[in-house]
């Protein structure tokens, strides 16, 4: 087998459409499942979910980023992730991002550097072009 630090992750398949990946560097442990509208039980993220939880992932990593290098103010924010899947073939026809950022009050420029962050992380340019993709940014300001 491989090293430890010369793959990305390993996938082990346990059965009944089940996986489990192991992060090599940290030991992290996550399940995926086929979902209940695929033959599978749906207990865990398909392998499509986090397909598009690797979007939102991605996107809030680089978001965090550009607050640090643009000395923006503190801001807390959540992402919600919406998935469309098509049959014949069976893929991600879809997927929808709503970021929730709330902060003091941004300027215009300030607004558009986060919303870039979700069209220039490093997954978002690796979709598929077909794949039909959406984000919404709201703000809220709080006092």
């Amino acid at each position: 087998m491989a090293t430890s630090n010369s793959y990305t992750a390993l996938v082990r398949y346990l059965g009944n459409l089940r996986t489990e990946v192991t992060h090599p560097s940290s030991g992290s442990i996550l399940y995926t499942d086929a979902p209940k509208d695929n033959y599978g039980k749906g207990e865990n993220f398909s392998p499509t979910d986090l397909l598009a939880c690797s979007w939102a992932a991605c996107a809030s990593t680089i978001i965090g980023i550009a607050i640090e290098q643009q000395k923006l103010p503190p801001l807390e924010f959540t992402c919600t992730v919406q998935k469309v899947m098509q049959n014949n073939p069976r893929k991600i026809a879809k997927l929808s991002l709503g970021f929730y950022i709330k902060g003091p009050e941004l300027t215009q420029e300030q607004k558009k550097i986060l919303e870039e962050c979700i069209w220039q992380c490093p997954v978002s340019l690796s979709l598929d072009p077909n794949i039909e993709k959406k984000a919404d940014i709201f703000f809220e300001v709080y006092v």
